[in-house]
């Protein structure tokens, strides 16, 4: 694995002001507050098998026990699809539902999507005010914006989110 900070344990980090570069996937978290951090330059890697590991500037597995809140941070992926990138913001079910997460005031850019929303099972996400940069793709992520919205998960909201170019952002629903 090639992470900056993982943190899937039971406990709440505080991940903040920090200048984060040339790690896969930068910040592993179940849970906990990731604000104010520049996430830049992710590098690409392969596994001992040989094969491209995704990379995330922000990823979240599911099944916390608490709340995750990523806000005001700057969360770039510039690495190419064919590399492994996945998301400048990552919420997976890969270990169970997503849940209890906001993700409030950040730039994201670049992945295969900039944003992946937790899926099908996801409740209690927040997604608002953020800003979906064309740096890298001119729909901010390689095939979108956002993917995998479950609008009709209880408590998810979907607000004020916006490319840079002012035009709001439509998520792509889950399933």
């Amino acid at each position: 694995m090639d992470y900056a900070v993982s943190n899937m344990g039971g406990s709440a980090v505080e991940v903040g002001w920090c200048d984060v570069s040339v790690f896969g996937n930068a910040l592993s978290m179940g849970q906990g507050n990731l604000h104010d951090n520049y996430v830049h330059d992710l590098v690409p890697f392969r596994n001992a098998g040989g094969e491209w590991q995704h990379t995330d500037a922000v990823i979240s597995g599911g099944s916390n026990k608490g709340s995750l809140v990523v806000r005001h941070n700057t969360l770039l992926n510039s690495v190419p699809v064919d590399q492994g990138a996945s998301a400048a913001v990552g919420l997976f079910a890969d270990t169970g539902p997503v849940s209890n997460t906001v993700i409030d005031g950040n730039l994201l850019a670049g992945g295969a999507y900039a944003l992946y929303g937790g899926g099908e099972g996801a409740t209690g996400i927040q997604v608002t005010n953020n800003v979906f940069s064309t740096r890298y793709h001119r729909n901010s992520g390689h095939y979108g914006a956002v993917t995998a919205w479950n609008a009709g998960g209880a408590g998810n909201v979907w607000r004020g989110n916006r490319f840079t170019h002012g035009h709001s952002v439509a998520p792509e629903p889950a399933g």
